[in-house]
């Protein structure tokens, strides 16, 4: 993160005699936007005859065109993982925005699990977290909250092994979450074919299964 001041007029006595802009090393500030901003910020400091009301009102103003004038910067890094990752983290963050809108005290990890577990009657820890791609201890919490929330039931057996399954609880909630992940997925695939949705996901699991 990087924090950029500029300071308008280092002679007022104002409380707000500057402003602050926050970008990221994914954003790019149209400069010129910056500097008329500023420009005109400087004038309404200056006047006498305009209110500190009236100038903090302006100055917020300015900082919101300078916002919008905020752009992704496209970098060309040829490394699969990142693109991957970049994308996953958007749809993860589109995908908990839905959940909260539903209220459900859902997260990323406790969906994929809930969209697991429909698939089958009922399954161990160690294979749910293969098929996860996650280690067997990278899910424990995931699922202590599940259970918890009485979505999931955990049954032990030879004293060693867990197998979990859907409660009715878990059952009832899961039109909800597909409509959330078809919604998500809708969004994602916007423009494809069908033929190249197809693609992408037998792309991806060649990709998963290549890595292992």
């Amino acid at each position: 993160m990087h924090f950029i001041p500029y300071a308008f007029d280092p002679n007022c006595q104002d409380e707000f005699p500057f402003l602050l802009i926050f970008i990221t090393n994914q954003e790019v500030i149209n400069f010129y936007v910056v500097y008329y901003a500023a420009k005109l910020i400087i004038f309404l400091e200056t006047k006498k005859n305009i209110n500190k009301k009236s100038k903090l009102f302006h100055s917020f103003y300015c900082f919101f065109i300078m916002k919008r004038a905020v752009e992704p910067m496209e970098v060309d890094i040829k490394t699969l993982g990142y693109y991957i990752d970049r994308s996953l983290c958007v749809m993860i963050k589109r995908l908990n925005k839905e959940l909260r809108e539903e209220n459900l005290k859902f997260q990323h990890s406790d969906f994929s699990v809930m969209k697991v577990l429909n698939e089958v009657d009922s399954i161990n820890q160690s294979h749910l977290a293969k098929l996860l791609g996650k280690e067997k201890s990278g899910i424990g919490k995931t699922l202590k909250s599940l259970e918890k929330e009485g979505y999931i039931q955990r049954n032990a057996l030879n004293g060693c092994t867990n197998t979990v399954k859907l409660t009715e609880k878990g059952k009832e909630v899961i039109p909800v979450i597909n409509r959330i992940a078809d919604k998500v997925t809708e969004r994602a695939f916007s423009g494809f074919s069908a033929k190249k949705r197809a693609d992408v996901m037998k792309s991806l699991t060649l990709i998963y299964k290549n890595s292992l």
